[in-house]
């Protein structure tokens, strides 16, 4: 059977920043392809999509919480926290659709998305990714577990900050109107505007 070691906090927060620095690289070309092409070219959709669905498996082995954290005592922690990251895991899963797979990744953009969750947060996504990594976080009791749940967050955050100026630029008007009234996460006015 496979085994992966399970890092120390320090090299986990280490290994942590390095990645976050791969991918604010990875948002950099992404928004250089965003201003040449008006969309993303297939290599670059490839990488976004390789940041997220393998880096984060990924951390999450190294950090012990994969494919879910282990029962721990207390045991109502863990509970809570498997309660909150499965919702929020739900939740991220009802948000990409909401959205759909080619506006996710930029490939089609011709209109805001202004219905459903979007009506209340212009990145419902993320904020539903930190809930379900907080809620993993909680429920392994780890400081892994934190540190997961932040890089992710700064990692999208990041992200999100590249995505509003490619779209500012792609919508113009009609994506500011939107940002005027839409907070850029749920119910959080010092991030309202861009």
């Amino acid at each position: 059977m496979f085994h992966v070691p399970v890092l120390s906090a320090p090299l986990y927060a280490l290994v942590a920043f390095g990645l976050f620095a791969i991918a604010l690289g990875v948002f950099s070309i992404a928004q250089r392809d965003y201003l040449k092409y008006r969309t993303l070219p297939w290599p670059t959709v490839l990488l976004l999509l390789a940041l997220f669905v393998v880096v984060c498996p990924v951390m999450g082995y190294l950090g012990g919480l994969a494919p879910w954290p282990r029962p721990k005592e207390p045991l109502v922690l863990y509970w809570i926290g498997t309660i909150v990251g499965a919702l929020g895991i739900l939740a991220f899963l009802v948000a990409w659709l909401n959205l759909g797979l080619k506006r996710t990744f930029c490939r089609q953009i011709d209109a805001v998305v202004q219905s459903g969750m979007y009506r209340f947060s212009r990145n419902p996504q993320l904020l539903f990714g930190i809930l379900a990594f907080s809620g993993i976080g909680l429920a392994s009791l780890s400081w892994n577990g934190l540190i997961f749940a932040v890089q992710f967050a700064a990692v999208g955050h990041a992200m999100v900050l590249f995505e509003e100026e490619h779209l500012r630029h792609a919508l113009g008007a009609t994506y500011v109107a939107y940002c005027k009234k839409t907070p850029r996460y749920f119910g959080i006015r010092s991030f309202r505007n861009h």
